[in-house]
């Protein structure tokens, strides 16, 4: 029954938008319920079909990721956090499993319809976010009863603008692929609005920047792949030795404001990202354990010549997915997931790919990088299921012309 996945796909996609501006926790529970009634209609060999598309070097490198972080839990400093935090991952993972190979099974009209609603969810919250900031918080005080001040204005919409900043993508990759090319433009320019009025920095860095080096990556011709793949490794390598040895955040962050807020956030990555690189190199192989970030440094606080005391030496977790899988699971974590990216990287080269998907989806697979770089934490389950879903989302997009066969 197509129509039952097509229903749940769209109202899934219509509803994400809108849950996240009260609670983007939810967003997983969500997922899982539409995971579940995918698996429930088509059977597990159905909605896990995509397993079995899989080169054998990407199996090699999952499996042995999760092979790794489990065996990494033995030296965690809080086991049973670390096996919690195992588990998450291994229940997003799977959910994900689910929703791309699911995605493969949506054609024609289904297709449209999860896109569509889609589409008029994102620019209806989207509108909603720039009503509200722009009429000084109509909206945050009524629902929230939250006021918009500086220096960091409505923060407690961070979540829903970054879900917007992804979701566009497949949005755009549809449009794009039906001939609505505007509506594909209009998104983007809708998307980096939203940015620029909650101030959401890292959003529109990664906004901008995947446009530019997707375009970047489709101009290098039949090498874009290696190129790629070059960048990113020598990228992935060099980010304990820049971050702990050459960046030094006593000589930097003096020439930034002490009075504006993103420059102060800046500083302050600079002061963990620098004490998470120097942690990683008192055990470079095996790391600390997974999910043992919170606990490194714990009562340490980091000091600014110009600041003084700004905080824990690591808040949580670094803010920094690459120093956070050194710090957690060593080098041979890092070499992992680094496996896992290149062989993604390699199916973006592959074929079958519409030129304007090749770039939609490139641009999306940086701006995906550039959250986890300097924002999110490697393991948060919310921000893993919701990619997910905007991966299955963009499999639907890449269906959305093809009839059933």
């Amino acid at each position: 029954n197509y129509n039952l996945a097509g229903w749940a796909f769209a109202v899934v996609g219509g509803t994400l938008p809108v849950l996240a501006l009260f609670n983007h926790r939810a967003i997983v529970p969500v997922c899982a319920v539409l995971a579940l009634i995918l698996l429930f209609q088509w059977g597990p060999s159905k909605a896990l079909g995509q397993l079995r598309s899989l080169s054998i070097l990407t199996k090699c490198f999952g499996i042995g990721f999760f092979i790794w972080a489990a065996a990494s839990t033995l030296w965690a400093p809080d086991m049973s956090q670390s096996l919690t935090t195992l588990g998450k991952l291994s229940g997003t993972t799977f959910i994900g499993l689910v929703l791309i190979g699911s995605a493969s099974f949506m054609f024609d009209g289904h297709a449209n319809r999860v896109l569509w609603i889609a589409f008029i969810s994102t620019v209806s919250v989207s509108c909603l976010l720039l009503i509200d900031i722009y009429s000084g918080g109509v909206f945050s005080l009524n629902v929230f009863g939250k006021g918009i001040h500086a220096p960091y204005g409505a923060f407690w919409f961070k979540p829903v603008a970054t879900i917007l900043a992804i979701a566009f993508w497949p949005i755009a990759a549809f449009m794009w692929r039906i001939g609505r090319r505007a509506l594909a433009i209009f998104s983007f320019v809708l998307a980096i609005a939203v940015m620029d009025a909650i101030s959401v920095n890292t959003g529109l860095l990664a906004t901008s920047a995947g446009l530019v080096i997707a375009f970047i990556f489709l101009a290098m011709g039949r090498l874009r792949v290696w190129i790629a793949i070059g960048v990113l490794a020598t990228a992935i390598f060099a980010t304990p030795v820049i971050v702990g040895s050459i960046l030094k955040p006593q000589e930097i962050t003096p020439s930034l404001s002490s009075v504006s807020s993103a420059q102060n956030s800046i500083a302050y990555r600079l002061h963990v990202w620098h004490f998470a690189a120097n942690a990683f190199f008192e055990k470079p192989v095996t790391g600390w354990g997974l999910n043992s970030s919170r606990h490194i440094g714990q009562g340490e606080i980091v000091s600014d010549s110009v600041r003084g005391e700004i905080g824990e030496a690591i808040p949580l977790h670094p803010h920094n997915s690459v120093l956070q899988v050194y710090l957690e699971l060593g080098v041979i974590g890092a070499l992992l997931i680094l496996g896992l990216l290149l062989c993604l990287l390699r199916r973006l080269g592959d074929d079958d790919w519409k030129r304007s998907d090749r770039i939609f989806a490139f641009g999306m697979f940086t701006a995906v990088l550039l959250f986890y770089v300097v924002s999110f934490s490697t393991w948060s389950s919310w921000w893993n299921a919701y990619l997910c879903y905007a991966v299955a989302l963009f499999e639907v997009a890449r269906r959305s012309s093809l009839e059933r066969g």
